[in-house]
């Protein structure tokens, strides 16, 4: 899950990700409500019944959600398969979204690692919460490019990314 207000380095996260599994042999799937090109992917698509389609007839892909509150909303329980069932076929999900309030609590809950860039407090204490990481409150100061990062079994730790 990567979390932050805007142009605090979301998409560039997921598009630095997206490239990285690429060069180590994983397919990208990505859904994006604006279909930006400019993502290194195999299947690009602002349609999530396509994307749907895709994700549960191949296996072992890396999957970008951008702009999950567009994408999926809070109350698509069709999509939340993707946070639920897409790992038994081997793929690794990923949800960009503006605002954790986007989300419904199930996809929140499913996600095991956690790149938190700027947010809002609230959303902060929400995740310090359900990552039992008081440390996330930290992230109403970072700058642009710079996030913490949760594994919800490892520490926490900050990342620069530009």
């Amino acid at each position: 899950m990567i979390l932050g207000q805007t142009m605090s380095g979301k998409t560039v996260t997921a598009k630095t990700l997206a490239r990285d599994m690429k060069k180590r042999g994983m397919d990208v799937l990505v859904l994006d409500p604006l279909k930006d090109p400019s993502w290194e992917a195999d299947f690009i698509t602002d349609n999530a019944g396509l994307f749907m389609q895709k994700v549960f007839t191949t296996t072992n892909c890396l999957l970008i959600v951008d702009e999950s509150g567009d994408a999926i909303g809070k109350y698509d329980t069709v999509t939340h398969k993707l946070a639920t069932r897409s790992r038994h076929l081997g793929h690794i999900a990923v949800f960009c979204a503006q605002r954790l309030t986007q989300l419904n609590p199930t996809i929140r809950g499913q996600c095991s690692r956690l790149f938190l860039f700027n947010s809002s407090h609230s959303d902060c204490v929400i995740l310090a919460n359900e990552f039992n990481e008081p440390g996330l409150l930290a992230a109403t100061e970072l700058p642009p490019g710079t996030c913490l990062y949760k594994n919800r079994f490892a520490p926490l730790s900050k990342i620069k990314y530009f």
